[in-house]
């Protein structure tokens, strides 16, 4: 959708702004050790612990951009996958803010927003609200599941079904919904359709931050789940597609993208079990490192996944 220009001139303010977030997190450590002393411990290291994960998760996604911009930025997939990096590390680094604590320059930045005209709303929208980011990451990893490892074709959606884990009461009548039938059939439709295609997955991703961000207050935001669900439901269907297609190699980078999902979700059902189940400041640090831990998982796989394509390039490159 985007001319070559087009896409250098957007990712490198994407750069820009998804970097501004770990010097904001430098900034509240700086303030945070000059109060060492005025500090109860456990909570300094617990903030320490959250600043210092949301610096390095925030450097491994700018690293893994800077990586596939230098050796892949002429692949249509490898640009998705950019995008994604940048919108998600984004979105990340909004929904992980640090509550109460402000550095010097944070203090320093936003007096000189509101100077030059910007609204609270306008900087909450920018520096407190992750949703309008998460839409376009998804839209980035939407594109990236039907692009690699390579342009996702109708058949291999219904052949990926071979490879289900047969239910228990799979083949009984009335025993329920084949949910694998649903999303392949799902994607197969949309794909027909060419509603996966790169300009009615960016504007749909553009009207519904539009939607999210005028529904900051709204009672009815939380139905917002819905699509967002639903779009994941769709990245995990291609990319078991995507597999089916891959030769051995990429279907490791798949499956590494799949274990960094289930880990992701694991530590998610973890912080929730924790968060119904206990009570008090032992469970609310429990979920706050199990929320921490979460993306982690999910960046730490997906720099494998990246790191064996880059590996591969180069044994090629040696070969020849």
């Amino acid at each position: 959708m985007l001319s070559n220009r087009g896409f250098r001139l957007a990712t490198a303010a994407l750069v820009c702004y998804a970097a501004l977030f770990p010097v904001l997190s430098v900034d509240v450590l700086v303030r945070l050790f000059a109060r060492f002393e005025h500090q109860d411990r456990a909570n300094l290291m617990l903030l320490v612990f959250f600043e210092s994960t949301r610096i390095l998760r925030s450097v491994i996604a700018l690293a893994l951009v800077a990586l596939l911009l230098g050796r892949r930025v002429e692949r249509r997939d490898a640009r998705a996958l950019v995008l994604f990096l940048l919108f998600g590390a984004i979105a990340y680094a909004i929904a992980f803010r640090g509550g109460g604590y402000v550095g010097a320059f944070q203090e320093w930045l936003t007096r000189t927003l509101m100077h030059l005209g910007a609204t609270r709303r306008t900087l909450f929208t920018f520096f407190g609200d992750a949703w309008w980011s998460t839409w376009f990451a998804l839209a980035a990893l939407l594109r990236f599941s039907v692009l690699f490892p390579r342009p996702l074709e109708l058949q291999w959606i219904h052949e990926s079904g071979h490879i289900d884990r047969k239910g228990f009461m799979r083949g009984v009548p009335g025993a329920g919904l084949d949910v694998g039938a649903a999303a392949r059939n799902a994607l197969h439709r949309v794909i027909q359709r060419g509603w996966l295609d790169s300009r009615p997955v960016w504007i749909t991703a553009a009207l519904l931050a539009v939607v999210s961000v005028l529904l900051q207050r709204h009672p009815a935001r939380p139905l917002l789940w819905f699509p967002l669900l639903a779009g994941i439901g769709l990245v995990i269907t291609a990319l078991r597609a995507g597999y089916v297609a891959g030769d051995p190699l990429e279907q490791r980078q798949i499956g590494w993208l799949g274990r960094g999902g289930l880990g992701a979700l694991f530590f998610l059902v973890c912080a929730a079990m924790v968060a119904l189940l206990g009570d008090g400041p032992i469970a609310a640090s429990g979920v706050f490192l199990l929320l921490t831990l979460a993306p982690g998982t999910f960046i730490g796989a997906l720099a494998i996944a990246i790191l064996l394509d880059t590996r591969r390039e180069a044994t090629v490159s040696g070969a020849v």
